[in-house]
């Protein structure tokens, strides 16, 4: 990491303007709300996990 990096990691980058959902055409999300999705819903182990719970293993 540079030193410019860390120099730049002092200041906030965030606006205290609201989200500008109009003019962008869409809101925020929360991250808790979609990272389970990403985090493994079409992943093999875990569609294999829901087949044992069914069959009680």
């Amino acid at each position: 990491m540079s030193r410019d990096n860390v120099r730049s990691l002092a200041v906030d980058n965030t606006s205290p303007d609201p989200f500008p959902t109009s003019l962008l055409g869409f809101a925020p999300t929360a991250l808790e709300s979609v990272a389970p999705g990403y985090l493994g819903r079409d992943d093999k182990n875990t569609r294999l996990s829901a087949y044992r719970e069914k069959a009680t293993r």
